[in-house]
């Protein structure tokens, strides 16, 4: 892993793609397919540097802006940030970071359907970092080498090439079309197609060069790209994910998990009858709301788990059954006094 906290101006993200956007708390995290750094005098090399892919880690975002300017003029509106930013945004034109005002703004054209805009998204920080993997020297560049990147999406499976290597938990060979992701194992490519398990959650997240974790349809494999047989899986129903630091939470409808580059690290008791949704970070706190259809009213019950000490508090479930799983034996009506 290679990163710089200062200097960061000399980054430029022109004709880079943003692939990701993840907000977890006072932590935004925004991940480019690639970029160009101007040199990496930290590592010696005095000249510019293409990298792989890369991503700014952004502690402490504030007067957001994002600017959709009208087809004539320099008028634009604010708009919320859409939901579809990674799909429509097609490549950051320009670069602009102001780090005495610690501000930054990219724009670039953003086509939804048949209409076009330029947009411009802007804001301001109180700490920013670079990270990356792999980078080439700008002489590579020019003879046409590619910095690795240890994973991709892919729309679909590939035509023609290589057979793809279907992954499953049960190892066995399946036929349908999963979750398609493209390895890079340092030397070539090779395509994976991963079996979905519940949900509607795909999402991968790379630790490192040897540790990317792929969530098809809610299923979560953790892969080496240097071996098509998985490290771990695990998951099978996971539907809410949020990145904090170098570890994930990740719920199904019963329990929350911290995950990281070693799988599966702690799995919290269970919390709800049958739905978790609504989570968020705050001062060290995960708080979310559980499913309670006990209750009438249909409810949603709020519960937390402090994110040190790892004690949850609250909870549909946990309203009715201890940690063990044993009821809970409510006092007789008589003796509440």
């Amino acid at each position: 892993m290679n990163s710089i906290e200062t200097n960061i101006s000399r980054l430029s993200l022109h004709d880079s793609h943003l692939e990701n956007l993840e907000r977890a708390g006072d932590l935004t995290i925004a991940t480019f397919d690639w970029g160009y750094l101007a040199d990496y005098l930290e590592q010696g090399y005095e000249n510019g540097i293409v990298l792989g892919k890369c991503r700014f880690k952004i502690q402490g975002i504030n007067k957001e802006e994002f600017r959709v300017y009208k087809q004539e003029g320099k008028e634009y509106e604010i708009e919320k940030i859409p939901s579809d930013l990674t799909d429509c945004w097609n490549e950051i034109a320009n670069t602009e970071i102001d780090e005495l005002k610690q501000e930054i703004k990219l724009d670039g054209m953003f086509t939804r359907n048949s209409e076009s805009n330029w947009i411009e998204w802007k804001f301001n920080y109180a700490s920013i970092e670079l990270e990356w993997y792999s980078f080439i020297t700008e002489e590579e560049w020019q003879l046409g080498i590619l910095p690795p990147n240890a994973h991709k999406k892919l729309d679909s499976l590939p035509v023609y090439g290589d057979m793809y290597i279907p992954i499953s938990e049960s190892e066995e060979p399946f036929y349908n079309e999963g979750f398609v992701i493209e390895f890079n194992d340092g030397i070539k490519t090779w395509v994976a197609n991963f079996q979905l398990g519940l949900t509607d959650l795909n999402f991968t997240y790379e630790f490192s060069e040897d540790r990317v974790l792929v969530v098809a349809g809610g299923e979560a494999y953790l892969m080496n790209p240097k071996s098509q047989k998985p490290i771990k899986v695990f998951g099978g129903g996971y539907k809410n994910l949020i990145i904090y630091g170098q570890t994930l939470i990740i719920s199904d409808d019963i329990c929350v998990d911290f995950v990281n580059e070693n799988g599966r690290i702690w799995e919290s008791p269970r919390i709800s009858f049958d739905g978790i949704d609504d989570l968020k970070i705050e001062n060290r706190i995960l708080i979310g709301k559980s499913y309670d259809p006990m209750n009438d009213a249909d409810e949603w019950v709020d519960f937390s788990i402090n994110l040190d000490t790892r004690e949850v508090q609250g909870g549909s479930f946990r309203k009715y059954y201890l940690d063990s799983g044993e009821p809970i034996k409510k006092k007789p009506w008589w003796k509440l006094k």
